[in-house]
């Protein structure tokens, strides 16, 4: 089965590395050293080695007083002070539940020498281990706003919450109102006004569950714009977390073909996992069939890479039925506002991505969600033109 490693260096580490904050861990006597309180998904973090020889570092997870390597999980293998910084790197695309503070995850740091007889064994030393803590957080993006003018544009990712919160000096009343753009009249729509009434002390907070941009407005108590931010969605985690409890029904989960999941328990009865039926017969597709390899434990970890599209179904302790959908990976259509192409072919469900260029600012997108009839015209749809959200 493929391992995680195409989330962590290299492979999915794009050029846009400065919307990533980066955290620079030292390794010194095989322990980590700098580690931030806590750190939020789709963050770097990255290793500095300091002693001589090459070292492995790899995710274990805590079973009792153990620590067990996690089959596929988040791993660096022979790094040295002279490997690539890129080669030393770590993404960690996770996709926390709403109910979910934090996750914690460990890693073992050994020579590269003992990998073999670690692995054998099943457990690391713990000495290797319990210094190499992370908590990851659910990103907040949190922004604090008074009576000056603050303009800005924020990146998110699907299931990222934002939060503003601001105060008047000058006892001015604000509040915050939503709005989207229209492709039908180049303009912008009203979504949803937030407060209740302006205020001159308030908050607003607001998770975004799909693809798009937003602009939330703040707007006085005269009605006049103070300020915009921009919410630009247009990425989503890789790994979606999945918290198997003692009496707790799992919840159906929804993600995209070629994202992981991450099985953990941590219950007074002895836990499994295991696909049940449906699962594929063909046996093309049984790399898409998943299980626990080991026997019922108290505490597990287990990652699984869903390749296929389809419904699945596993059990879990006490019959816990769990159910995991997974959709065809969402497609973004690049469209040009000035162009002389007028039609394009593409996919329902899809996304279109309204792309502008002026004079003084940087080409924006806009993402649009696409609803199934959007591959039909209006004539032939019962004079349906009600294709976007401003429209109805």
């Amino acid at each position: 089965m493929t391992s995680l490693r195409r989330y962590m260096p290299n492979d999915n580490i794009p050029g846009d590395e400065q919307k990533r904050k980066i955290h620079m861990i030292d390794v010194i006597n095989r322990r980590s050293t700098k580690i931030p309180t806590y750190i939020v998904g789709e963050d770097l973090i990255e290793f500095r080695i300091h002693e001589k020889g090459e070292y492995d570092i790899f995710q274990v997870y805590k079973n009792g007083d153990e620590y067990c390597p996690i089959d596929n999980g988040y791993k660096l293998f022979n790094i040295t002070t002279r490997t690539p910084k890129t080669d030393r790197r770590m993404l960690l695309s996770l996709d926390l539940n709403q109910n979910q503070s934090k996750l914690d995850i460990y890693f073992c740091v050994i020579p590269s020498s003992q990998r073999e007889t670690v692995l054998k064994t099943g457990v690391c030393p713990p000495e290797n281990c319990e210094d190499n803590h992370f908590k990851i957080r659910k990103r907040i993006e949190k922004i604090f706003l008074t009576d000056g003018e603050k303009n800005q544009k924020v990146y998110l990712y699907k299931g990222d919450t934002i939060e503003l919160k601001w105060s008047s000096e000058h006892g001015i009343a604000y509040y915050i109102e939503e709005k989207k753009y229209c492709p039908i009249s180049g303009g912008l729509y009203t979504l949803e006004r937030t407060s209740v009434r302006p205020s001159s002390k308030g908050t607003y907070s607001k998770t975004f569950d799909e693809y798009g941009m937003s602009f939330l407005f703040r707007i006085t108590d005269t009605n006049q714009i103070h300020d915009i931010i921009v919410c630009v969605i247009n990425e989503k985690y890789k790994i979606k977390y999945i918290e198997i409890t003692d009496n707790i029904p799992p919840n159906i989960v929804w993600i995209e073909q070629h994202d992981w999941v991450i099985f953990e328990w941590n219950t007074t009865c002895k836990q499994t996992i295991v696909q049940i039926e449906p699962f594929p017969t063909d046996e093309n597709q049984q790399q898409s069939t998943f299980f626990w390899r080991y026997k019922p434990s108290h505490h597990g970890y287990m990652y699984h890479q869903f390749k296929e599209t389809g419904v699945y179904y596993y059990r879990a302790a006490n019959d816990q039925i769990g159910t995991i959908i997974v959709q065809p990976e969402k497609a973004i259509h690049q469209v040009q506002i000035v162009s002389d192409q007028k039609i394009h072919n593409m996919r329902t469900e899809g996304f279109v991505q309204f792309n502008w260029k002026t004079s003084d600012s940087p080409e924006e997108p806009i993402l649009i969600t696409i609803d199934s009839k959007s591959s039909v015209v209006a004539e032939a749809a019962d004079g349906r033109t009600e294709l976007f959200d401003c429209c109805k």
